[in-house]
């Protein structure tokens, strides 16, 4: 199974492009895994859940959204629990044996870099 586990910050549309591309290019998606804040989560969750299923033709189930534990990252502290719930997200579909493909385009420059070196530590996208 392929699963599209994507950074969203304040634009939902890197989303939808990463998908758009994804599909235009022949590789159908099964799932798509949301890292993003709880700002972003509440502005846009709606928004991006009824493009996925109305027009591209997800099921509820195969959509998730994973809050991360900060919206801004003002310390080491943050820092380290944000890239906790990351690679949280990254082995949890990874262990079911599916194939990851990571968009790190959205959010912050931390989350982008977090989300490129957790594909690279641990063997995904």
């Amino acid at each position: 199974m392929n699963v599209l586990i994507s950074s969203m910050g304040l634009s939902p549309g890197v989303v939808t492009e990463a998908i758009k591309y994804l599909i235009k290019n022949g590789i159908k998606i099964h799932k798509v895994v949301v890292l993003t804040t709880n700002e972003a989560y509440q502005r846009y969750w709606s928004l991006l859940y009824e493009y996925l299923i109305d027009e591209k033709g997800f099921k509820s189930e195969d959509i998730q959204f994973r809050i991360l534990p900060s919206d801004d990252i003002r310390s080491i502290e943050e820092e380290l629990r944000v890239f906790a719930e990351m690679r949280n997200s990254i082995l949890d579909y990874k262990k079911e044996g599916n194939t990851l493909i990571l968009n790190i385009a959205g959010g912050r420059k931390t989350m982008s870099a977090d989300l490129l070196l957790l594909g690279l530590m641990l063997g995904a996208g």
